[in-house]
């Protein structure tokens, strides 16, 4: 599949040809929406990781280090999404599970059995 995508910043028009390999018999229509919506998702992950984890500042480097980190990360993310805490964000859940050790307890399942 190839796709070319077009870019206008003022006068400025750029053009882009992206490949991908499939085996979809799909329509035109139907692979464009797949990656489009493919493409929404990985922005939005990554977005959330750089906004609420500070992702990109990160300068971690040696050995397997950035991708042990880069697996927290997204793990801690799923971790407070998935947290039913009413009217928190995930930003506001992270302060929230580093000042509180119950709430920290609660999101990682860890609360003790009385």
């Amino acid at each position: 599949i190839m796709v070319e995508s077009q870019r206008c910043i003022g006068a400025k028009t750029s053009t882009e040809l992206r490949y991908y390999l499939s085996s979809s018999a799909g329509s035109p229509e139907r692979v464009a929406q797949a990656i489009r919506s493919h493409w929404t998702i990985e922005s939005q992950l990554h977005w959330s990781l750089d906004v609420t984890l500070a992702e990109d500042a990160c300068r971690v480097r040696k050995d397997n280090a950035s991708m042990n980190l880069a697996i927290l990360r997204r793990f801690v993310l799923n971790l407070l999404k998935l947290d039913p805490t009413p009217r928190l964000s995930v930003r506001a859940k992270l302060k929230q599970a580093a000042w509180d050790d119950d709430f920290r307890r609660d999101v990682l399942g860890m609360r003790p059995m009385s």
